[in-house]
């Protein structure tokens, strides 16, 4: 049954809010196409690191515990997945370290915050 849930978990992420396409400074970010682009840059996304983004601009400026993530963008949350999520944190902040009004801040202790101000 676990198996079920995660399968349905993940294909209702897909329309949930139905909203694909979100500008973050600059950046435009197309969840269906995997890309975060600019007039200077173009970044093809893997659907994990896409599932990441997404996750965090529908919860700006909130904070985010590290299992919140884990089970929403991953399914489930264990030791190794925690590890593989510092990874594509650390991904999500290079390709936005252009962006003076997006942030992805480390909560120590408890997770993450994507502080975003549009201007």
């Amino acid at each position: 049954m676990h198996r079920i849930q995660v399968f349905v978990k993940r294909s209702k992420k897909k329309d949930d809010l139905g909203r694909v396409i979100f500008k973050i400074g600059d950046l435009t970010f197309d969840y269906t196409n995997l890309t975060l682009s600019s007039d200077k840059v173009n970044h093809q996304l893997t659907q994990r690191e896409a599932d990441l983004v997404r996750f965090l601009c529908l919860n700006a400026n909130r904070v985010l515990k590290r299992d919140e993530i884990l089970m929403s963008v991953w399914g489930k949350d264990d030791y190794f997945l925690g590890r593989s999520m510092d990874v594509f944190i650390t991904k999500v902040r290079k390709y936005l370290k252009s962006q003076t009004v997006a942030k992805l801040q480390t909560i120590h202790g408890i997770g993450f915050k994507f502080n975003y101000n549009p201007e």
